[in-house]
């Protein structure tokens, strides 16, 4: 009965010893399988990181870039500003030159044949004196706030024209700003 009892407790030991190290393998295959995993999530995480950081490189040179096309339009657009005003002004001087009195009658007189009729001139103040008398042309007695030139209206005061050197530059206008753009683009 001994002997049986200890061939009993020899299997009993066996079987012990085998569970124990099914149970080692499965947790080794466990552990294994858990750090595989671990170091794939890992790589994977590394990975997107990687690609997170070049996209925001990315993204930040592309902002940057953005951000410097908006300054040089804006300088751009400055200067171009700058430029017409100079070129209103001399043109301004200009048109007030030697012959401005009679370049004055000429578009008195266009605009009065264009209208038709007698006219009604409204001159600025210090250009009052310059027209003199003209045939079917009476001079405003309140002066205009203009640079120079004139406003034409027709004698019942429905149709007008606008000859201020206001108006004549801002006939031009983009005309100007055209050939100021292409002076920019060849630089």
């Amino acid at each position: 009965m001994d002997e049986l009892r200890e061939g009993i407790l020899e299997k009993a030991r066996e079987k012990e010893r085998e569970v124990l190290k099914e149970r080692d393998r499965e947790v080794s295959k466990i552990l294994a399988e858990a750090e595989a995993q671990r170091k794939q999530l890992l790589e994977k995480a590394r990975a997107e990181a990687k690609q997170l950081a070049a996209e925001e490189r990315h993204e930040a040179v592309a902002n940057a870039h953005l951000e410097a096309k908006r300054e040089m339009a804006k300088a751009r657009d400055e200067y171009v500003v700058d430029v017409e005003a100079e070129v209103r002004r001399e043109f301004f001087r200009e048109a007030r030159g030697k012959h401005y009195e009679e370049h004055l009658k000429k578009l008195v007189e266009k605009a009065r044949r264009e209208l038709g009729g007698e006219v009604i001139v409204h001159l600025a103040k210090a250009d009052r004196k310059l027209l003199g008398e003209m045939k079917g042309v009476q001079v405003s007695e309140k002066p205009i706030e203009c640079e120079g030139g004139a406003v034409i209206v027709s004698s019942e005061g429905r149709v007008s024209v606008n000859a201020t050197l206001e108006a004549l530059f801002e006939e031009r206008r983009d005309r100007v700003r055209q050939e100021i753009n292409r002076a920019l683009l060849k630089k």
